[in-house]
């Protein structure tokens, strides 16, 4: 394994954490229903040789042909739908359960989400709307990963009707239940830049950078920003970053050290720098930017992160 591939497996992408974390809370909301569902159709119905996720469409299509009113089985066929991509079917199955159950969190959630995926702007957004509304009843509401959820996805297809306003009012508010969501930082990175505010678009754009450091979008939105501003030096980092997320350590550290020439206590940079040479294999050039990042900003959790793990690399661990 080269040393760009194994540095990409050690960084771990936690972008998509949060929103794995609610479907997995989705889908446990679904597993007696799909218990019975397997019973019966493992006993009785055989479908060849199918993957595991057609086969799980199969079964649950036996199951509702004998039972239309089995709105456990058509959610959960809804979910197998969306899991396999196949949302149009995902979301036509969730708004015939939701005729009789129109305040279901967990279809709403999914409907939610594969209207955003399919572009059906309006409709997720009235659907993610209703949930939000639900969900902030919840005595548990502050700590509600679902309500985080629909709130970050409700930013997400605002920020795509302009609504940037609407967008920064309920991305803020999913802040307030998970601070470190780099996701719902970019996404308000971007509603920010839609009001051409780029200060508090760079602002949200780092902060995201520094739960996720190879976040291209990040990195992306941070140099169109900078550039609006005017700062060509800072654009250049951005651009750097932007190169080092891609594994195109070559042009990140040159935009990098372009950057370091205007940029001499701007500490991001350095910290790119870093990570740049460590993507190259040269520890010690990396340990020394990292010590330059520690000298301007002691507390820098990065930084102490990155060091740690040169020193395993350099003593073979």
């Amino acid at each position: 394994m080269g040393t760009s591939q194994s540095l990409k497996s050690r960084r771990i992408d936690n972008r998509f954490l949060g929103r794995l974390v609610v479907l997995m809370i989705i889908t446990a909301f679904l597993i007696a229903a799909v218990f019975g569902v397997y019973y019966y159709a493992d006993r009785y119905v055989f479908f060849g040789d199918k993957s595991p996720a057609e086969l799980q469409i199969e079964e649950l299509k036996v199951v509702v042909a004998h039972n239309p009113q089995d709105l456990e089985a058509r959610v959960a066929m809804a979910q197998q739908y969306y899991q396999s991509g196949n949302y149009s079917r995902a979301i036509q199955e969730a708004e015939a359960v939701l005729k009789a159950r129109p305040d279901d969190p967990a279809v709403l959630f999914l409907l939610g989400v594969a209207y955003s995926d399919v572009e059906q702007t309006d409709a997720a957004v009235a659907t993610l709307e209703h949930l939000v509304e639900i969900r902030r009843e919840s005595p548990m509401a502050q700590v509600d990963r679902i309500l985080e959820a629909a709130l970050y996805y409700l930013g997400l297809n605002y920020t795509k009707l302009n609504q940037a306003d609407a967008a920064i009012e309920v991305l803020s508010e999913a802040l307030e239940i998970d601070g470190a969501d780099a996701d719902v930082f970019y996404q308000l990175g971007l509603a920010y830049a839609l009001k051409g505010q780029h200060a508090w678009s760079i602002d949200a754009y780092q902060k995201a950078a520094m739960f996720v450091p190879d976040f291209t979008e990040a990195y992306e939105g941070m140099a169109k920003s900078y550039k609006a501003l005017g700062n060509s030096y800072e654009a250049s980092y951005a651009q750097g970053m932007t190169s080092f997320s891609k594994n195109d350590f070559e042009q990140a550290q040159q935009k990098l050290e372009e950057a370091a020439e205007g940029l001499p206590v701007f500490v991001p940079v350095y910290l790119g720098l870093a990570l740049t040479f460590e993507g190259q294999g040269e520890y010690g050039l990396a340990a020394k930017y990292v010590e330059r990042v520690l000298q301007l900003e002691p507390d820098n959790f990065n930084a102490q992160v990155v060091l740690s793990r040169l020193g395993s690399l350099e003593s073979g661990g």
